[in-house]
């Protein structure tokens, strides 16, 4: 029996039917109708009938087939016929539901196969290997979005390697970085005999000692173990370096152009091939591909601005024949000459083609050292009336130079280190005068026009840093705008970085206090660029955890005139790092700096925090120390400070390891100071006698007035003493 309740929840005829054939299937054959879909039966029926009559006569038929077998057979054979005829009534595509599902063959499905993104385009005139190493990195390593820069156009070249290729590739992850290195690194050396040096990457049993390492450190410290993100691991940058290419190691000798030999060596030569495998994360924020077309872009304008003025030349002087056989240094990429094994060599020419006449007096190295004194001389002038005829005929002599200068890139380059030279050694009070001179401005900028920027960097770098310590209205009064920005600290980090300039630790310093003294930008986007600065130096194997990047840090704020919460905050920050750091000791040339800094800041504290470090370590005060604690609290114009400075330091002079006496410099800024902390104190110490009474008696034993008399008896048992 088939409960009525089964019957009634079936919701069409053909459910009904198919519940009725596992009943009576056994007893009673059934023909099999086609399977048709409750949507197909509902098409069938006629617009002006309801749907509602199949389901009381199914209900009605079904209570009777629950009463009489044969007639719940009948019933069904009458349904199975209904649907036959509804089946007959469709399409012919119904046909194959003849078939169970089961057995029916589903139409093949053409899935879409995606291509692989083409390779980079190989440059012509290109290493062999360079196809090879782009099939591989594609189809082996699996790199994404490779491109390949084609940088034989930049001269100088970059420290890389000459006739520079640099291709580019994303790896999917860490592992797949580390992986797909090595196999490059071990293919290499298989097919093609190349030893490349592979920076950044890890052995495989290095890599899982460090993981090793990194697991058990952080379960020992739990949470605090995993916060170092520069782990040495994910690094997300590996540096494939293959070297130099068919490179010659024949010497030879270099002919001059006017056919004498002028010196022995092995010419350059050959194909430099790197490949920089990063992470994507690494790669975005990198943008090492920007800088590099950044600077080929700059290249390509430079040399066509020197095409389009060669042309200038030769249509304005025709008649010279001369200029029409000027040698010129070829272009990357083409052969090189027959008469020079050296005319392909990117580091031995420029590609400025010098164009000398004979109408023009080149300066020798004599006349530009003579221009350099004069230039010096005149700025540190103190009388008005001689400064003024100076700066005449500065003005005349830095014209007659200029024009000569243009022509003689030697000469530019001797110019360029005096003045860098001299920007180096000057005095602060000196600062604005040096760049009020016009002469001195001029000649820079001639010297420095359409010179390669790393030959200016360093000169550049030094007209900032004296133009910060101005201050914002000092530079500004000046016109040196453009050296007060942030944008041109950044240039400048962006050229150290493409040319692989080998700076010092005191230019590191100096950008350091650049960037930190830039009043028209944030502290965040200050902290920015310090950390990109910060990275480079580590990168160059140089230490950043040091004291002289903190002072420089301090100095840079100091000199600002912007300051805020977050920039005391972060004072507080430092001056607890350098305490808890346990950094050696600092040395006196810092100490110095990094208390006129505090000076400058108003901040006493870390200001007496600096002068008490040499005796935490053990560390004798120098002469020198002495006298710039004297001329730090007289700056002040204050006299609680100048006072509290008179205190401290006239007692420890007579302690120290040898006595520092108080002769020379070290009196007149100890009078300074008096000076602003009693005004009359010398004017007492002078007109009061010893054996006065009274009034005057209280006043020549006030301790400043005592102080003076001290000092000038020590000064006349030292009357030769004149430096200090």
């Amino acid at each position: 029996m088939v409960p009525g309740r089964v019957m009634s929840a079936a919701g069409c005829s053909q459910c009904r039917a198919s519940i009725l054939r596992l009943f009576l299937g056994s007893a009673t054959p059934l023909v099999r109708s086609p399977l048709t879909t409750s949507a197909s039966w509902r098409t069938v029926v006629p617009a002006g009938k309801s749907a509602r009559p199949y389901a009381t006569a199914s209900h009605s038929d079904g209570a009777t087939a629950s009463k009489d077998p044969h007639h719940a057979a009948s019933s069904t054979d009458n349904l199975e016929a209904a649907s036959e005829e509804q089946a007959s009534d469709q399409t012919p595509s119904t046909t194959q539901a003849d078939e169970p599902w089961y057995l029916q063959v589903e139409p093949p499905r053409h899935v879409p196969v995606s291509e692989p993104p083409p390779l980079p385009d190989v440059p012509e005139g290109s290493p062999a290997v360079i196809p090879q190493l782009l099939k591989y990195a594609a189809e082996e390593m699996g790199l994404d979005d490779l491109k390949l820069l084609d940088l034989r156009e930049l001269d100088p070249p970059p420290a890389l390697g000459t006739n520079l290729f640099m291709l580019f590739g994303t790896a999917r992850s860490e592992r797949h970085l580390n992986v797909s290195a090595g196999r490059l690194v071990r293919w290499l050396r298989a097919q093609h005999r190349i030893y490349a040096d592979a920076d950044g990457l890890l052995g495989p049993n290095e890599r899982k000692t460090k993981l090793r390492r990194k697991a058990k450190r952080a379960r020992l410290l739990g949470t605090m173990g995993t916060d170092d993100a520069d782990d040495g691991i994910t690094t997300g940058w590996i540096c494939v370096n293959l070297g130099t290419i068919n490179r010659s190691h024949m010497e030879s000798a270099v002919v001059g152009e006017d056919g004498r030999v002028a010196g022995f060596g092995v010419p350059q030569t050959g194909s430099t091939i790197v490949v920089q495998v990063l992470t994507e994360s690494r790669r975005s924020e990198l943008g090492l591909e920007i800088l590099w077309e950044r600077h080929l872009a700059q290249q390509s304008k430079k040399h066509m601005k020197e095409l389009e003025s060669g042309k200038d030349v030769d249509s304005q002087t025709p008649e010279n024949p001369a200029l029409s056989h000027a040698p010129s240094r070829p272009t990357m990429g083409t052969s090189p000459s027959t008469s020079s094994p050296f005319s392909g060599q990117t580091r031995s020419y420029s590609t400025q083609t010098t164009y000398v006449d004979s109408r023009h007096n080149v300066p020798t190295t004599s006349q530009v050292d003579e221009l350099h004194a004069f230039l010096t001389g005149s700025i540190g002038s103190n009388e008005a009336t001689r400064q003024g005829s100076d700066e005449a005929a500065g003005l005349q002599a830095a014209a007659l130079f200029s024009e000569s200068l243009s022509h003689d890139s030697a000469a530019k380059t001797r110019m360029i280190e005096l003045l860098n030279m001299h920007l180096q050694n000057l005095p602060r009070n000196q600062i604005f005068a040096t760049f009020k001179t016009t002469p001195f401005l001029k000649v820079s900028e001639v010297a420095m026009h359409d010179m390669p920027a790393d030959k200016t960097w360093a000169l550049r770098l030094s007209i900032q840093a004296k133009a910060r310590q101005l201050g914002f209205e000092g530079y500004k009064s000046l016109g040196l705008h453009k050296y007060g920005n942030l944008d041109g600290t950044r240039e400048l980090i962006d050229q150290l970085r493409i040319f692989a300039l080998p700076a010092t630790r005191e230019e590191m310093q100096q950008l350091l206090s650049c960037i930190y003294n830039s009043p028209e930008s944030g502290l965040d986007e200050q902290n920015s660029l310090a950390m990109e600065l910060l990275e480079s130096v580590h990168m160059r194997g140089e230490s950043v955890i040091q004291n002289d990047v903190v002072v420089a840090i301090v100095e840079g704020i100091s000199w600002s005139p912007k300051r805020n919460t977050q920039t005391h905050d972060l004072l507080r920050r430092l001056d607890d790092f350098i305490v808890q750091a346990e950094l050696p000791y600092m040395g006196e040339p810092l100490l110095i700096r990094l208390m006129e800094a505090y000076a400058r800041l108003k901040r006493w504290d870390s200001f007496w925090e600096t002068w008490r470090t040499p005796a935490r370590y053990a560390q004798p005060r120098s002469k020198t120390m002495y006298l710039h604690f004297f001329e730090a609290g007289a700056a002040t114009k204050d006299r609680s400070s100048c006072s509290q400075v008179l205190r401290q330091g006239f007692q420890d002079m007579f302690m120290e390891d040898p006595v520092v006496e108080p002769v020379g410099q070290i009196y007149e800024a100890i009078l300074q100071c008096i000076r602003v902390a009693d005004p009359k104190a010398e004017l007492h110490a002078a007109t009061i006698p010893d054996h006065a009474i009274g009034i005057a008696q209280a006043l020549s034993q006030r301790e400043f007035v005592k102080m003076i008399k001290d000092l000038q008896i020590l000064q006349a048992n030292h009357p030769r003493s004149q430096s200090f």
